[in-house]
């Protein structure tokens, strides 16, 4: 298992980092995290990379091999990731067959790395633009979260993250929330755990539920191409289409077996004033929706629900 440490930051992550590196370590950084953190940089032996789509490529990681061995880097080395999801897929893979396996850290800079992709060992490369069709499974020997690296990010890639992080909302008991903090990212380390660990290698239909809207959203990326997607922004779309086609599925079921009448768009006012008055309601109106596999009690204003059963009356 990986040792993961988490940082509030920057000064304690560097401290736990200067405590294990040494000559034999080969450091990879982003070359943009380099730029707003060059207290990361400042390493004997470092590569500063430019993050493009020809990272996770078997070209590039050969190119690299290919620097490593003019370097006379054997398998006595370890190797240090500062970056993202991308840099880390890439490096791990490396990692994992450079000399048949070096040892490798992970230093997760952006929030969706931080919470998703820096746990479990899954790297790789892309093959004629399908994603990770190469790569291998190869845990790194330690993980340093650190929270400072967020706040240099674009907003965008925040919300990326999130998008993975309303994956979780749907598949675990995590509630989602706007906010961001050490305890939300170890939370979600500690789902994404109970998922991979008993199914690391993807042959228990355990692990497969992570990949929960990401069939549509891999598709979004290799069609659309990733400088309209991000990552989490297209997990996020891929989760609302499951969503749509569950429901679909159930809606098929109830016109077809069940065959209940339809309501008009004429009705509504007087629907919800008569939700209102109903006792279970003192002020908003209550809902009991369906949650993860579990119940819970929601409450809505009477103008939110006029919208949602005008939205509703129009798809029947």
């Amino acid at each position: 298992m990986s040792k993961v440490q988490f940082f509030n930051d920057t000064e304690s992550c560097l401290k736990s980092l200067h405590s294990f590196i040494n000559e034999k370590s080969v450091v990879f950084i982003d070359s943009k995290v380099k730029s707003k953190h060059p207290e990361f940089s400042s390493f004997p032996l470092t590569f500063s990379i430019p993050i493009n789509n020809n990272v996770k490529t078997l070209k590039f990681i050969e190119s690299l091999a290919n620097k490593l061995l003019k370097k006379n880097i054997d398998r006595s080395y370890q190797f240090i990731v500062i970056g993202g999801g991308t840099l880390a897929d890439a490096i791990g893979f490396l990692a994992s067959i450079y000399q048949r396996g070096v040892p490798w850290v992970n230093i997760p800079t952006t929030y969706l790395s931080q919470i998703d992709s820096a746990y479990g060992g899954k790297t790789g490369v892309n093959l004629d633009e399908y994603k990770n069709l190469l790569g291998s499974i190869y845990k790194p020997h330690q993980i340093l979260v650190n929270l400072d690296f967020l706040k240099t990010l674009p907003k965008r890639e925040l919300m990326s993250g999130k998008g993975e992080e309303f994956k979780y909302s749907l598949i675990s008991k995590h509630e989602y929330s706007k906010d961001i903090s050490l305890r939300s990212i170890k939370k979600l380390y500690r789902i994404k755990r109970s998922f991979y660990e008993p199914d690391l290698f993807d042959r228990k239909d355990k692990r497969i539920f992570l990949n929960f809207g990401h069939t549509l959203a891999h598709a979004l990326e290799k069609v659309e191409g990733e400088k309209k997607w991000k990552h989490g922004e297209a997990v996020m779309r891929g989760c609302l289409f499951n969503i749509f086609l569950s429901s679909k599925i159930f809606e098929e079921l109830v016109n077809s077996e069940v065959k209940a009448p339809k309501f008009e768009e004429k009705s509504i006012n007087k629907i919800v004033n008569a939700m209102t008055k109903d006792k279970k309601n003192s002020g908003a109106i209550k809902f009991i929706l369906l949650n993860k596999k579990q119940l819970i009690i929601k409450e809505f204003e009477k103008k939110e629900i006029i919208k949602y059963l005008k939205d509703y009356v129009s798809q029947q």
